[in-house]
């Protein structure tokens, strides 16, 4: 049960992530490179200034990268404990109620007979 809350938390904590780079970090991290780059090419900030708000906002667009690829692990790792697949939207883990089945067993598809 413990590796299952474990996993829960880290699937939960992914999606946060990628909401706050999407809804507040990366926007912020865009304005202050367009601040920057009217502010070099009027003479009043440096070269290296600017480098370093394009470096910030690279930075966040690949830790967004990674959060939101780290997501299908975290929901594997969730149904794999929990022995059956996750509904699409699986964000609201704990308020879900536990469904009693069995996952569906997988089946291999006929073979085609020769005509």
């Amino acid at each position: 049960m413990a590796a299952l809350k474990r996993a829960a938390f880290s699937l939960r904590d992914a999606e946060r992530k990628a909401a706050l780079y999407e809804s507040s970090l990366i926007p912020k991290a865009e304005q202050s490179l367009r601040v920057m780059q009217q502010a070099f090419a009027n003479g009043k900030t440096g070269f290296l200034d600017l480098i370093d708000a394009e470096r910030t906002l690279l930075s966040f667009r690949l830790e967004l990268e990674r959060v939101v690829a780290e997501r299908p692990r975290r929901l594997a790792e969730v149904e794999m404990l929990v022995g059956e697949d996750l509904p699409p939207d699986s964000s609201d883990l704990e308020t879900q109620p536990a469904r009693k089945t069995q996952p569906a067993q997988r089946t291999q598809p006929a073979p085609e007979t020769p005509s």
